[in-house]
C-alpha cells in the first residue's frame, strides 16, 4: 500500500516538474504515431551567419488522455544540431518543405521553429 502511494506521488511530481520544464521549451511538432509525442526546442543558441546549434525535448504522450494504455517515459533530451537556415540543413543534410518519408517527419518545422520562418 506504502509503496504504491509513494509511486503515485513521485508520478505527479515528475509531471508536475515536466510540465515546468515545457512552458519554457518552444513548441515545434506534434506527431500520434507509435502513442503519440510533443516536441520542444529545449535550447537553442546563435552561431551567426544564418546558423543555429540547438537541442530538440521530446516527450511521450503515453499515460495521458489521448494514449492511456501505454507506460509514460522520461523526456528525451537530444544531441546538439546544427541548422544553417541558408542552406536549409540540419546537420548538413537537406531539409524538404515537407516531410515525405517517416525519418523526414518533424524536420521541417525544426528548421521553422530554429530559423523563425
Amino acid at each position: 500500500m506504502k509503496s504504491n502511494s509513494l509511486n503515485l506521488i513521485l508520478a505527479v511530481i515528475i509531471i508536475i516538474l515536466d510540465a515546468l520544464g515545457q512552458s519554457k521549451a518552444q513548441f515545434v511538432y506534434e506527431s500520434t504515431h507509435m502513442g503519440g509525442y510533443k516536441t520542444y526546442i529545449h535550447e537553442k543558441h546563435s552561431l551567426g551567419s544564418g546558423k543555429w546549434r540547438f537541442k530538440t525535448k521530446t516527450v511521450s504522450l503515453c499515460g495521458t488522455a489521448r494514449a492511456p494504455k501505454c507506460e509514460p517515459t522520461a523526456p528525451i533530451i537530444s544531441e546538439w544540431m546544427i541548422a544553417d537556415c541558408w542552406n536549409s540543413t540540419i546537420d548538413g543534410e537537406a531539409v524538404p518543405a515537407i516531410a515525405r518519408y517517416g525519418y523526414e517527419r518533424g524536420l521541417p518545422e525544426y528548421l521553422k521553429s530554429v530559423c523563425r520562418l
